[in-house]
């Protein structure tokens, strides 16, 4: 071979690797553009099974809370097993810890309910009830639902509730990913946020399995300094009649991580029985007066130590005037 024909044999060369790197971009593009049609198509769809499918169901699991000091290791604060009961919009929480301690969390239609026994068989003490079924006790009692037994399409929130709403996100990159042999794939977005009533941009990604239902594997999100951090990854058992069924839930912040596993979990309803005050032996919640945690504990104490107040005073008063007297009469 000439020394002349080699330029032109390594132009023509480049020039056909150009043409396949071009062309393998535009199939990559196109790919892209179809599974982000196929995303945009199929989600919201797997979306509404999920939430028909995790209408009725309960089960048990162990939660195990564990929080880092700055600079420090992960340290185990808590360890709870506990069952749980979902009915629509009632669930009921029974929670062991570790030292026996016996809690039950409730919220149904009418009012919320906490009640707690030292030990499980133990007579049920009331420690908190709210009447309105959407209080803070309720929202504290369903962010359990969320965090962890609707996993597959949750996250705080469901997924549904921010990721299509083009006011709060913007869904960028859509494009497959490979894990364990299994064709995933990935969501890139910014989300619109507020903090504590501050305005604050997110920016994530979440995993999808479209061959299990559409069901969450994975999802990162952070602002840009940092301080809101949010990671979750969920292992699946084996499916119930098609619906993804978790095994395991890990949810870690900055500072905590939170880590759910299922024993059991079974999609059959529960009857409305079991998320009242009757259910555990309490009188049931007939009126419309409102309370939340022990507060009119607190009233009457507050009372009774006005009228012991008032007595004393009423004595002090009496022996002021019993010496006045006495002294008029010396005088």
């Amino acid at each position: 071979m000439s020394a002349k024909r080699v330029p032109t044999i390594l132009a023509r060369i480049l020039s056909v690797s150009t043409i396949l790197a071009t062309l393998a971009f535009n199939l990559a593009a196109r790919d892209e553009d179809n599974l982000s049609d196929r995303f945009a198509r199929e989600y919201p769809r797997a979306l509404e099974r999920l939430r028909t499918a995790y209408h009725h169901f309960w089960g048990s699991g162990t939660e195990t809370i564990a929080r880092q000091a700055k600079g420090k290791s992960w340290t185990t604060i808590s360890v709870i097993r506990l069952t749980f009961n979902v009915s629509g919009d009632s669930i009921r929480i029974d929670k062991e810890n570790v030292n026996g301690q016996y809690t039950v969390e409730s919220v149904n239609s009418k009012y919320a309910f906490r009640a707690q026994a030292p030990k499980k068989n133990g007579p049920l003490a009331l420690k908190g009830l709210k009447e309105n079924g959407s209080s803070l006790l309720a929202r504290s009692i369903d962010q359990f639902r969320r965090d962890y037994l609707l996993a597959a399409f949750s996250v705080r929130v469901p997924i549904g509730d921010f990721l299509f709403d083009p006011t709060l996100t913007t869904i960028g990159r859509v494009f497959t990913v490979m894990r364990e042999g299994r064709e995933l794939v990935r969501v890139e977005y910014s989300r619109n946020y507020r903090f504590q009533g501050v305005p604050t941009k997110l920016n994530g990604w979440l995993i999808l399995d479209p061959g299990n239902g559409w069901a969450l594997v994975e999802l990162s999100q952070s602002d840009e300094k940092g301080i809101h951090q949010l990671h979750t990854s969920i292992e699946y058992g084996s499916s119930n009649n098609g619906i993804p069924v978790p095994k395991e839930v890990l949810l870690q912040s900055n500072r905590e991580r939170r880590l759910f596993s299922f024993e059991e979990i079974s999609f059959e309803d529960t009857p409305d029985f079991a998320f009242s005050l009757s259910s555990i032996g309490l009188p049931e919640f007939e009126g419309s007066w409102k309370i939340f945690g022990m507060r009119w504990f607190w009233f009457f104490n507050l009372a009774l130590a006005l009228i012991l107040l008032m007595i004393r005073l009423f004595f002090w008063a009496k022996s002021s005037r019993n010496e006045n007297r006495d002294q008029s009469r010396q005088s």
